[in-house]
C-alpha cells in the first residue's frame, strides 16, 4: 500500500515528538540529579564548617584552661599529656595520659619542655638547660568526618610562669641562729662544716690545710648612709614638663601662671669679653700684676677668658676675677649657674703652696669676693684639662639669690704662696652663665608624676638597709609617696602592711595603695633583702592642684659590712704630717682599692702608713703565699725624696712593721706608676709555726730637707693564703622561715652553683618544706620534699617544679646539703624559690 507524502510527514512528526519528550525527560533527570547533589553537598559543607568552628573553639578552650591552671599554680603543670575538666568553679588536670571526648570530638593536651641556649633563647632540646618557667602547650581536637576520614584542629603556644614572686638568698655570712627571715645574710642552723665567711658563697669548711685573708679587692663600703640632694638636675629622671629640679629641691611645676626669667650675657666668649669686667683681687703695692685677657681660640670651644698670675709670687696672696651683673625682678627665683674651667699652666714649687683654687661667687655687690662664700670651688696643684659645669652639668645656686635686685656673678682664681716661690699660674674660663626663673600663680599637676635618681646606689657588702629619711615641704593636703627598687628600676616594690611586693603597674605609675609615705618606708626598710647590694627609690609628688609639694633631700641609712682591714699610721711624731688611709670605690684594678696618702708639707718627715689584716695559720710548716697589686697614683716631689718605698710584711704581731723584716719592697720610687702586674710572694718563711699573723701593706717616706707631698699609693687584690685545700666531706644547713604573706603555692626551686671536678662528684642538693601560719609564726612543719616527693632531693640547679603537696601554706624553708670529695668543695652562690 502506498502511503501519501502527507501521511508520511505526519508520522515523522509524531516520531520526532516522542524523541523530544524522551530527550527532555533525560535532561530534566540530569538537572534534577545535579541539583540534588548540590543540595546534599551544600548541607554536608555547612555541617563540616560547623564542626570545624566547634573544634577550633574546643582547642582554644583547652588552651585557656591550661592558662587558668597556670595562673593558679605553675607547679600543677607536671604532665606530659592530660585532659582538663571543671571541679567546682576551677579548671583542673585529670591526670597523666588522659584524653577527653566531647560529643564527636576528642581533645588531647600535651606538654613539652622548653630548652634554652647560651643566649637564653629558645632552641632545640636538649639545649644548654631546660627552662623550668616555660612550657610548650599543644592542644589537638580530632573528629571523624565520615568512616575512614578524620579531621583535626591544633593550637600551639608557650606559657610562662609570669605572675609570681621569688624568695632569693645570696649571702649567708651573717651566720646561723635566725629562725624567721629578716636579715638576708643569715640562716637558721647547720650541722657544722660550713664556711660562709665570703659574701655570696656557701662552701665546705677547709680543714687545717687552707685559708686566706678576706676582702682582697677592698669592696666593702665604709659609708653608713647615702643622701640625694636635688641640686643637679642631670642626676635625676623625671618629666620636666611637670616637675622642676632647681633651688636644691624637686617640686611640681606650676602651669597656667606667669613665668619671669633672665640670663647673664656673652656666656661663651666666642668673639670677645663684652659685658664682663676683669678685676685684680687683693692687688697691693709691689705685687706683680695679675692679667685678665680674652683669647679667641683654645676654649671649650672657641674663645674664652684667661687670668694669669705671673712669676715671683713668693709670699703673695693675690688673685683675679671676671665679673658681670644681673638683675632679678622676683624674690627667691630658681637659679642655675654654669662654668667651664681649666689650668693651662701651674708652675708650683716642690713644696707646693698654701692655697690655690678657682671658684664661682654670686654677691649682692660688686668688688672682691670673700673666700669661704664661694658656691663652687676647685683646689688644684697641677694643670688640668677643661672641666665642665655647664649644660647638663649646671649647678644650683639659688641660695645666693634671695630678694629681687642686682647681683654679680664672679669667676675667680686665688693663690696663697706664703714662703713659696711660685708662678706663673694660668687658668681659663668659658661658658659662664647665670639663669634665673620663677613661675607665680597657676596650678600643679594632679597626675602624681614621679622622680627618681638616674642610678642606684651600690653598697658592696651591705648588711642591712636601716633608715629612710625625707626632708620635704608639703603644703595643705600635698604628700609624697615612695617605691623602692633593688635592681635599678626593673621592678619597683611597696609595703602592703605585711610584706614588700612588686608594683603591678610597673613603670606606668602607681595607684594609691601601691606606694607608701616616708614613715612607712622607714619603718619597714630593714626587711628588704641586701642581695643585690644596691638600692634606689622613686618619689611620687601628689597635689590637689593648688597645694605645693617640694622634695629637698632623701637619706638612706644602712649597715656596712665591717671591713677586715684596718689602717694605722707608722712612726708619726710631733710636728710631722699624718698619713691617711682611704678606701676608694673606683680607680682600682678594677673598682675599689686601698690608698695610703702622705700629705703635703712633709719636709724633714720620716713617716708612713699601713693597712693590716690578721690571718690564722693552723699548723707548722705550711706553705703561705702573699699576693697583691700596687700603684703610685699621685707624686708631688719636685726636689725628689731621700727614700720612698712600698713594703709588704707578714708579722707575728700587730703594730708598726720594721724595715728589714719585709717580705717585699718596691725599691726607691720617683714618680707615678700604673697598676703593677699581680705580685705573688712565697712568704712561708715568715709564718713557720701555728698562730695568728698580720698581713701588712705599707708605704714609707724619708723626706730629709725636702718639702714633699702629696704622695699617694694604692693597693688592690691583696691576699695572704696558705696550704693545699682539704675540706670536710659534707655539711647541711637549714634556712630561716620565709613568710609568703598568704597561703601560696611553692612552685620552682633553682640555684647558682660552682662545681669543681671531684671524684666522686661534688654536688649541692636541696629539700623544701612548708608550714601553715600560726598567729604570725610558722605552725607545724611538714615533711621535707625533693623532686620525687618526701625524702628525696632537688639536684637540678637550673630549676625543678616543687610538688603540689606543698601548695596552700604561708611559710616555707629550704635545706641544703653540700657534698665534696675531701680535696675540693662545691660552692653555693644563690638560691631562688619561686612562689605565687
Amino acid at each position: 500500500m502506498r502511503i501519501s507524502s502527507k501521511a508520511a510527514h505526519d508520522r515523522r512528526d509524531a516520531g520526532q515528538s516522542i524523541l523530544e519528550v524522551v530527550v527532555a525527560m533525560g535532561v530534566f533527570a540530569l538537572i534534577a540529579a545535579t541539583l540534588m547533589a548540590l543540595a546534599i553537598g551544600g548541607l554536608q559543607g555547612l555541617e563540616q564548617g560547623g564542626e570545624q568552628t566547634q573544634a577550633q573553639a574546643l582547642a582554644q578552650e583547652g588552651m585557656e584552661a591550661v592558662r587558668s591552671i597556670r595562673d593558679r599554680a605553675w607547679n600543677e603543670n607536671t604532665y606530659a599529656m592530660s585532659s582538663v575538666s571543671i571541679m567546682g568553679s576551677e579548671w583542673i588536670f585529670d591526670g597523666e595520659g588522659t584524653t577527653e571526648t566531647i560529643g564527636q570530638f576528642t581533645r588531647i593536651i600535651t606538654f613539652g619542655d622548653v630548652c634554652r641556649d647560651a643566649l637564653n633563647d629558645i632552641g632545640v632540646c636538649p639545649g644548654l638547660y631546660t627552662d623550668a618557667h616555660t612550657k610548650e602547650i599543644k592542644v589537638e581536637v580530632t573528629w571523624q568526618v565520615r568512616p575512614g576520614v578524620t579531621n583535626s584542629v591544633q593550637r600551639i603556644a608557650y606559657v610562662t610562669n609570669w605572675d609570681s614572686r621569688e624568695w632569693t638568698q645570696t649571702n649567708w655570712f651573717g651566720g646561723s641562729g635566725q629562725t624567721i627571715w629578716l636579715d638576708s645574710t643569715r640562716y637558721n642552723a647547720d650541722n657544722g662544716g660550713l664556711d660562709v665567711s665570703t659574701p655570696g658563697e656557701v662552701k665546705l669548711q677547709a680543714t687545717a690545710g687552707s685559708g686566706a685573708t678576706l676582702d682582697p679587692g677592698f669592696q666593702f663600703v665604709t659609708d653608713s648612709s647615702v643622701n640625694w640632694p636635688y641640686d643637679i638636675p642631670g642626676n635625676y629622671t623625671y618629666d620636666s614638663s611637670l616637675i622642676d629640679v632647681a633651688g636644691s629641691n624637686a617640686q611640681l611645676k606650676a602651669s597656667g601662671g606667669s613665668t619671669v626669667s633672665g640670663d647673664t650675657l656673652n656666656a661663651t666668649f666666642d668673639s670677645n669679653d663684652a659685658n664682663w669686667t676683669y678685676v685684680d683681687w687683693s692687688q697691693g703695692g709691689g705685687d706683680p700684676d695679675a692679667i685678665g685677657v680674652h683669647q679667641s681660640f683654645g676654649g671649650n670651644p672657641n674663645g674664652y677668658v684667661e687670668v694669669t698670675l705671673p712669676f715671683n709670687l713668693k709670699n703673695k696672696r693675690i688673685g683675679g676675677y671676671w665679673e658681670q651683673s644681673f638683675t632679678t625682678t622676683v624674690s627667691d627665683p630658681n637659679v642655675t649657674c654654669e662654668i667651664d674651667w681649666r689650668a693651662f699652666t701651674s708652675a708650683l714649687p716642690s713644696q707646693g703652696v698654701d692655697e690655690l683654687f678657682v671658684a664661682v661667687y654670686i654677691d649682692a655687690s660688686s668688688g672682691e669676693p670673700l673666700i669661704g662664700t664661694e658656691i663652687l670651688r676647685k683646689d688644684f696643684t697641677n694643670v688640668f684639662a677643661w672641666e665642665s659645669h655647664s649644660g647638663t652639668n649646671a649647678f644650683d645656686c639659688s641660695s645666693s639669690v634671695s630678694g629681687a635686685g642686682t647681683y654679680y656673678y664672679k669667676i675667680a682664681v686665688w693663690i696663697d704662696a706664703t714662703n713659696k716661690n711660685t708662678g706663673p699660674i694660668v687658668v681659663g674660663f668659658d661658658n659662664a652663665k647665670v639663669h634665673w626663673e620663677k613661675t607665680t600663680g597657676g596650678s600643679f599637676s594632679t597626675d602624681k608624676p614621679h622622680i627618681r635618681p638616674t642610678s642606684s646606689y651600690t653598697a658592696p657588702g651591705v648588711q642591712s638597709w636601716d633608715t629612710f629619711v625625707e626632708n620635704a615641704t608639703k603644703n595643705g593636703v600635698a604628700e609624697i609617696y615612695y617605691q623602692i627598687s633593688l635592681d635599678n628600676g626593673a621592678i619597683w616594690q611597696y609595703w602592703t602592711g605585711v610584706s614588700w611586693v612588686d608594683d603591678p603597674d610597673g613603670d606606668e605609675g602607681a595607684l594609691e595603695d601601691d606606694y607608701n609615705v616616708a614613715s612607712v618606708v622607714n619603718a619597714n626598710l630593714a626587711s628588704l633583702p641586701t642581695i643585690a647590694e644596691q638600692i634606689v627609690f622613686r618619689a611620687f609628688l601628689v597635689s590637689n592642684g593648688t597645694d605645693l609639694v617640694q622634695l629637698d633631700e632623701i637619706i638612706i641609712g644602712f649597715t656596712p659590712s665591717p671591713s677586715p682591714w684596718s689602717f694605722f699610721t707608722w712612726d708619726v711624731n710631733g710636728g710631722e704630717v699624718t698619713p691617711a688611709g682611704i678606701i676608694r670605690l673606683s680607680g682600682g684594678n678594677p673598682d675599689s682599692y686601698a690608698e695610703i696618702q702622705i700629705p703635703s708639707d712633709a719636709r724633714n718627715d720620716l713617716v708612713g702608713g699601713y693597712w693590716e689584716q690578721s690571718i690564722l695559720i693552723p699548723q707548722d710548716g705550711i706553705d703561705v703565699d702573699c699576693g697583691f697589686e700596687w700603684s703610685v697614683t699621685e707624686w708631688v716631689a719636685v726636689d725628689g725624696v731621700d727614700d720612698y718605698q712600698l713594703y709588704v710584711f707578714l708579722d707575728s704581731s700587730t703594730g708598726e712593721p720594721a724595715i728589714g723584716k719585709e717580705i717585699w719592697s718596691s725599691g726607691l720610687q720617683s714618680g707615678t706608676t700604673g697598676w703593677s702586674g699581680s705580685e705573688s710572694i712565697d712568704c712561708s718563711s715568715s709564718a713557720t709555726s701555728t698562730g695568728t699573723y698580720y698581713y701588712k701593706l705599707a708605704a714609707w717616706l724619708d723626706a730629709k730637707n725636702k718639702s714633699t707631698g702629696p704622695i699617694i699609693v694604692g693597693y688592690d687584690n691583696a691576699q695572704a693564703s696558705f696550704g693545699t685545700a682539704t675540706y670536710v666531706s659534707s655539711a647541711i644547713f637549714t634556712s630561716s622561715a620565709f613568710d609568703m604573706s598568704d597561703a601560696s603555692p611553692v612552685q620552682v626551686i633553682e640555684w647558682d652553683e660552682a662545681l669543681p671536678i671531684c671524684s666522686p662528684a661534688c654536688e649541692v642538693k636541696f629539700e623544701v618544706s612548708v608550714a601553715p601560719d600560726d598567729a604570725g609564726s610558722p605552725g607545724v612543719w611538714g615533711s621535707w620534699y625533693g623532686a620525687g616527693g618526701p625524702s628525696t632531693f632537688f639536684a637540678t640547679s637550673t630549676g625543678a617544679l616543687v610538688s603540689t603537696d606543698l601548695n596552700g601554706s604561708q611559710w616555707m624553708r629550704y635545706r641544703a646539703t653540700l657534698t665534696g670529695d675531701g680535696t675540693d668543695t662545691p660552692i653555693l652562690e644563690e638560691v631562688r624559690i619561686n612562689y605565687k
